[in-house]
């Protein structure tokens, strides 16, 4: 039997050979059944949360459109993906075209049951996840620290989560400020800025939304309250489509925003 193997690794703090490392034991694992080993697929730092922008796994599929293997072998369901719905339609996707999948762990190919309770458990592992994340950088907030980027304007110190006034940064942000005081639009704002060659939070050059930014999202030069000693937090959430794999921000309402004073972070 001709099978392949599939390596995924969710963060880049883990080695980053690990996927690398998955395929190997795969590998070994088929040999040694008297399978023959065809190729290996992996995706680096890719959560299992969505099947989109994953190239090993798009690979995968294409590959086994074209009868290149009969097998798919992982270390285990989760590594194809922990999203339930995603999962059900790769197992289908294969059986169409009359591939099995073998999981390491469980030391058999998977079944329907398989893909249900695995499936299920993964799922309600990115929830608890994302749960206890969320829970510790509002405690983080709470208790003073950032809870998400670096505005401009500041910069880190040897603390985690806690910034200071980068005065350079900070005049441009005060020039900012007049700008606009004095009846200046962002786009005028934005244009003298680049004039004098000042490099955007970005790098880049400015334009008119970095100024404005966006009123529901909180975001924008002007409309960021930190520059009034005042850090908000939870202000949007991301929810990705499930049809195209897109990420969408949207506002939190009110009331589930955290605010937190920071006067020492004023006047930027």
């Amino acid at each position: 039997m001709r099978f392949v193997g599939y390596g995924r690794m969710s963060s880049d703090l883990q080695n980053p050979r690990s996927a690398d490392d998955q395929i190997f034991e795969i590998k070994t694992a088929g040999e040694a059944k008297g399978w023959v080993f065809v190729k290996g697929y992996t995706d680096a730092s890719m959560s299992g949360s969505t099947i989109f922008g994953r190239t090993g796994f798009g690979a995968m599929r294409k590959d086994a459109r074209d009868g290149k293997f009969d097998c798919v072998v992982v270390e285990d369901v989760d590594r194809l993906s922990r999203n339930l719905g995603d999962l059900a339609k790769f197992v289908e996707y294969m059986e169409f075209y009359n591939i099995t999948i073998y999981s390491l762990s469980k030391g058999a190919f998977i079944t329907e049951m398989d893909v249900g309770f695995k499936g299920t458990m993964s799922a309600q592992f990115l929830k608890d996840l994302s749960q206890k994340t969320r829970r510790g950088l509002a405690a983080a907030v709470r208790d003073g620290r950032a809870g998400g980027g670096l505005p401009y304007g500041y910069r880190p110190t040897v603390n985690p989560g806690v910034f200071e006034i980068d005065e350079e940064k900070a005049d441009v942000v005060r020039r900012i400020f007049r700008m606009y005081a004095h009846g200046y639009t962002p786009r005028e704002i934005a244009g003298a800025l680049n004039k004098d060659g000042i490099p955007s939070p970005r790098g880049g050059t400015w334009n008119s939304s970095t100024i404005n930014g966006h009123r529901a999202r909180g975001v924008g030069i002007i409309r960021n309250e930190i520059y009034v000693g005042v850090r908000v937090w939870n202000r949007t959430e991301k929810l990705r489509n499930p049809e195209s794999g897109r990420t969408h921000i949207r506002p939190k309402p009110e009331e589930e925003k955290i605010r937190v004073d920071v006067p020492d972070l004023t006047g930027c």
